[in-house]
């Protein structure tokens, strides 16, 4: 009796806490990105682990675990494998995920201009910044979310922009895209090209980086690659539900921080829709005590003041047609109001490089700002699946880019000899405005003629109309007008076709190749030899 007794009271706690650890469930669903249907047989793996489940036939599945948080592996045969975080028990997990068109075991391939996961089907290097997924909303602008990438490096002298480069180039030799259509105006320059600055770090969901050459597939502009922001779409779920969330930072030393980001987004089978707005101020730049920063800036006399801005919305939806189409439309603004030159606000900067300068000659209200950049986009994607088309894409989209500059001088500059601090700015304002408004068209297909060879083919056609005005205000006089740093009503048209095909000789032997074929015409409404400008039409 004593000896029962002994073994009831061994094996009951291990029996009671057998019971407790049953209870840490993990289940949900794995659905089809594009339909929404189930997945069958998908595989839901713990790493490191023996525990795993496989989706039944409505996509359902189940698993148990005993402590949180826990990553999990889901990955189907056909589909994009995906990397989920779970930090309590739940069995209401709705996992989605994208499919692919396999060709053979050696080769999977996307429906995208360039596929960033597989390496067989893609000419250059890319790599995914997962934005949304990764705590990247402590950055002052979209350029910073790239400084950590190999082989690229970003340029800046204003805390609200940033020049990408890569490969050792940038401005027009680097191809910006927003949502598949391109970013970059005609009148970007050889140098820097700081207009990624005005893309919204809390509304994107991804930034696909090309390194090297992808002029087959968007033109001479990506000579040395590119890169291609994805906004946030949401994906389609089984039920219909609202969410939402508000993101605040505040930072009372180093930069004067104050954020506020919410959004709301609505997601069911058929229709999803979301909308985010982001307002960001800056106010000055303020070292440690400890960090001596007499040795940094010898110059007694520093402006303090950033007043740098950042105001943003998104908005975007989409549909299910059917089956095998869907439409989703895209609208983004972003606005940089104030971002003054890092080197105007060390008074004294220009005398390291030039003794003959005591001060700087300009008091920058803002370098390129306002600056905005706003894009419109529709999509139409089709799973084809007819003879040996397996998908195609069109997309429709308005882009304007407004880089506009306002420049005050001092009036009376501060004298850094005798200490003297004050200094007042002049009454005359200098203001250049320069406007580009982008009409985009481009459509793509990949064709599986044989099941070894993948061909891609697409094109684009863009039309940029350019707008540029120069002058300067002072009270109590008429307006000057002054020569516009571009040619006021100038065009830029250009149109381009191009086909990939990548053939799968053998297991251990690739082939690839494209052809381009381009078509540009830059209709430039100059003002005549006798102008300032001084060229002839």
């Amino acid at each position: 009796m004593h000896r029962l007794r002994r073994i009831v009271a061994l094996l009951l706690p291990l029996l009671l806490l057998s019971l407790l650890n049953s209870q840490a469930q993990i289940g949900g669903q794995v659905l089809e990105t594009n339909t929404g249907k189930p997945i069958v047989g998908a595989n839901i793996s713990v790493p490191e682990s023996s525990i795993g489940a496989s989706s039944s036939r409505n996509g359902n599945f189940a698993l148990q675990w005993y402590s949180f948080p826990i990553q999990l592996q889901v990955s189907a045969i056909g589909y994009e494998p995906q990397s989920i975080t779970v930090f309590e028990s739940t069995s209401e997990l709705r996992i989605e995920l994208e499919s692919k068109v396999y060709l053979s075991d050696e080769i999977t391939v996307s429906d995208a201009r360039i596929d960033a996961q597989n390496i067989r089907t893609r000419p250059i290097p890319v790599t995914s910044v997962d934005v949304a997924n990764n705590n990247f909303k402590q950055n002052t602008s979209s350029a910073d979310l790239l400084r950590s990438e190999k082989g690229v490096y970003i340029q800046q002298t204003s805390p609200g922009q940033g020049s990408v480069y890569i490969r050792g180039r940038a401005g027009r030799d680097v191809l910006y895209l927003f949502n598949g259509l391109r970013m970059n105006p005609s009148f970007v320059r050889s140098g820097q090209n700081q207009y990624f600055g005005a893309v919204d770090p809390f509304t994107t969901r991804q930034i696909n980086v090309f390194r090297g050459p992808v002029s087959v597939y968007y033109g001479s502009d990506a000579l040395s690659g590119g890169l291609d922001v994805t906004p946030i779409i949401r994906s389609f779920s089984t039920d219909k539900s609202w969410s939402g969330a508000m993101v605040t930072q505040a930072n009372f030393e180093g930069t004067g921080e104050r954020t506020i980001h919410t959004n709301t987004s609505y997601t069911s089978p058929r229709l999803t829709f979301y909308l985010g707005g982001t307002a960001r101020h800056y106010s000055y730049y303020r070292m440690s005590s400890s960090s001596k920063s007499d040795q940094w800036f010898p110059y007694e006399t520093k402006i303090n003041d950033v007043d740098y801005n950042f105001l943003s919305y998104t908005t975007s939806m989409r549909y299910r047609i059917n089956e095998r189409n869907q439409l989703s439309a895209v609208s983004y603004t972003g606005v940089i109001p104030d971002s003054p030159r890092l080197d105007r606000m060390v008074m004294g900067y220009r005398t390291q490089v030039d003794p003959s300068f005591t001060s700087p000659d300009v008091a920058y209200d803002s370098n390129t700002s306002p600056l905005m950049f706003s894009a419109h986009s529709v999509s139409l994607s089709s799973s084809v699946q007819r003879r040996f088309i397996t998908s195609a894409n069109i997309r429709l989209g308005y882009h304007q880019l407004k880089d506009h500059r306002k420049e005050v001088p001092y009036d009376t500059p501060p004298d850094l000899s005798t200490g003297f601090t004050e200094f007042t700015r002049s009454t005359v304002t200098r203001y250049d405005e320069n406007t580009s408004d982008q009409y985009l068209f481009s459509f793509d297909a990949l064709a599986t003629p044989f099941k070894t060879t993948l061909v891609r083919l697409g094109g684009d056609i863009n039309r940029d109309q350019i707008s540029s005005r120069r002058y300067r205000t002072n009270p109590g006089e008429s307006l000057r007008e002054e020569l516009p740093r571009y040619p006021d009503g100038s065009s830029y048209s250009q149109m381009g076709l191009f086909l990939h095909v990548n053939q799968n000789l053998s297991a251990d032997l690739w082939v690839e190749g494209g052809v381009r074929f381009s078509y540009i015409q830059a209709d430039l409404n100059l003002e005549g030899a006798d102008s300032e400008r001084g060229y002839d039409a």
